[in-house]
């Protein structure tokens, strides 16, 4: 439920910010000052320079980019080329969409490498409802 929650409302932020690239930050303030559990993955989806890391942010940054701004399910190089196509190849838009997706990979790949019984995320059943969800928020955005 805290999921798909999170999924729903982690671009809440478009209805306040003053441009795009500020709606993460304004969403998870926003989100923060009702005493949201998982404000800060939302403060800081799409931001490859965070510091802050949770397997509910890559959750949340993965299917974030695995949705199209018409709110269907896309590869995440069908999504880059989106980014590219709207934006240009060297906007901000492009820049951090795409260390965000190589950091998508990384981490990917590094739970594949470990054996973490301690994640408290089943990422095979949480990615489709945080998907759907942020299918729900694109297509109303």
């Amino acid at each position: 439920k805290q999921m798909f929650t999170m999924g729903l409302l982690h671009d809440i932020g478009c209805e306040f910010a003053p441009d795009q690239l500020q709606h993460a930050h304004v969403g998870g303030e926003l989100l923060r000052d009702l005493g949201y559990r998982y404000w800060q993955e939302v403060y800081h989806h799409g931001d490859p320079n965070s510091f802050f890391k949770s397997d509910e942010l890559t959750v949340l940054n993965l299917a974030d980019m695995q949705t199209s701004p018409k709110g269907t399910l896309i590869t995440l190089d069908e999504r880059l080329s989106d980014i590219a196509e709207r934006y240009g190849e060297t906007s901000q838009q492009f820049i951090l969409a795409k260390r965000v997706i190589d950091g998508i990979k990384q981490e990917l790949e590094k739970s594949k490498l470990e054996d973490d019984t301690s994640s408290n995320v089943e990422w095979v059943t949480i990615l489709p409802i945080v998907s759907e969800m942020c299918m729900i928020s694109e297509s109303t955005t």
